[in-house]
């Protein structure tokens, strides 16, 4: 994950919400309706980076640390 990401700022569909990027993984799983599941071999954090990625790559633009200030 990006460490200059702030959050996520939702378009189209997704107007008026906001996600910070402290909530961005559960709230992704949430509205994919994943569960965090034990099961062998490590592939979590890979995993949660593309989860991130590919959730927020449509209707969200995502809001830095330039852009706040």
């Amino acid at each position: 994950m990006n460490d200059r990401i702030l959050g996520y700022k939702g378009t189209g569909p997704e107007a008026g919400r906001y996600v910070s990027a402290d909530k961005a993984l559960a709230y992704a799983m949430e509205r994919c309706q994943i569960a965090k599941a034990s099961l062998p071999g490590d592939t979590w954090p890979e995993f949660r980076e593309t989860l991130v990625d590919w959730f927020y790559s449509g209707n969200w633009i995502a809001v830095e640390e330039a852009q706040a200030s």
